[in-house]
């Protein structure tokens, strides 16, 4: 995990003693729990203060329930770490692009990114936005169903703006960093997390990074590249992100994606550029990118990608 570590358990059955939990070690869970589980141990570095991160991914967590979003059966102290007990998912987007040596099919990656889209829709929903969307975080079960994770990065979201002050633009991985950011946006929507779902489906579909860039810099100038200019008359309120003046290319014409993606369908290309469009405006919603790539076909099998669960540890 990005801030603790990460260890398969299985559930106990059978007889508890009161006041106790249920992993591994014969205390009692709840009915909806796995028979596998995967806890992450956060460790403490005050016994006062639960580390940021730690306390965003379990107050996000609360507020959603969702199949393509990973669940949290429980949190407990364990001497001086924090313990969240999680789905057990055997692997993640990232290993199984790393690992491909052939195409993957764009009717599976249609079907991840339709899971990921309906997985930040319910984020979005609940007001939250997840602000650190790559592969590595895009968790696969054993039937290819697939669970956003790591909510570390996540922050409330008001149509407004921000709740209480503005957002850091030091948020998602560099090269699934929507452009708003690299112009150092403290105030953005869920736009930046299509962005980066426009960056996995691509990446997926080419198995490598679209814009892998060195630097924040570089980020931005292979951003300006690929997309284009910014053209303020589409997107005028870039003139007011704090380093709009400050950061200047020869201008160039956006180049189309269809040469980078060669074989897949038109529509699938139109979809993957409007969630890579630069004004966040233009970009369609979470809801709305669901619906499209529904209409876009059926997804294909895609169990077959993912290792089976492991045998559940011993006593």
């Amino acid at each position: 995990g990005a801030f603790g570590e990460v260890l398969l358990a299985r559930r106990r059955r059978g007889e508890s003693r009161e006041g106790e939990r249920g992993w591994d070690d014969g205390r009692e869970v709840s009915d909806g729990a796995a028979a596998l589980v995967a806890l992450k141990k956060v460790p403490m570095k005050s016994s006062k203060n639960v580390p940021k991160a730690c306390f965003r991914e379990i107050q996000s967590l609360k507020q959603i329930d969702h199949p393509n979003v990973i669940k949290l059966y429980d949190v407990y102290a364990d001497g001086t770490d924090i313990v969240l007990v999680f789905d057990y998912m055997p692997t993640d987007l990232g290993k199984v692009l790393a690992a491909a040596t052939a195409p993957l099919g764009e009717g599976r990656c249609r079907g991840w990114a339709r899971q990921l889209c309906a997985a930040l829709a319910a984020c979005h929903a609940a007001g939250l936005l997840h602000r650190d969307v790559k592969p590595a975080n895009l968790l696969l079960g054993p039937q290819g169903q697939l669970k956003l994770a790591d909510f570390g990065l996540a922050r409330v979201h008001s149509q407004d703006g921000v709740r209480g002050g503005s957002y850091s633009h030091q948020c998602m991985t560099r090269w699934y960093r929507a452009p708003e950011l690299l112009y150092g946006a403290r105030r953005y929507g869920p736009a930046v997390d299509l962005w980066g779902a426009g960056m996995v489906l691509v990446e997926t579909l080419a198995l490598r990074p679209l814009l892998p860039g060195l630097s924040d810099i570089d980020q931005l100038r292979r951003t300006v590249e690929l997309r284009g200019t910014p053209d303020l008359g589409d997107w005028p309120e870039a003139a007011d992100l704090p380093d709009y003046a400050k950061i200047h290319f020869d201008p160039c014409p956006p180049r189309p994606l269809a040469p980078l993606l060669p074989g897949v369908s038109r529509g699938l290309v139109a979809l993957a550029e409007e969630l890579l469009a630069l004004a966040p405006a233009r970009r369609p919603t979470a809801d709305q990118a669901v619906a499209r790539l529904g209409a876009l076909g059926p997804a294909a099998a895609l169990a077959h990608l993912c290792p089976p669960p492991p045998a559940a540890p011993g006593p």
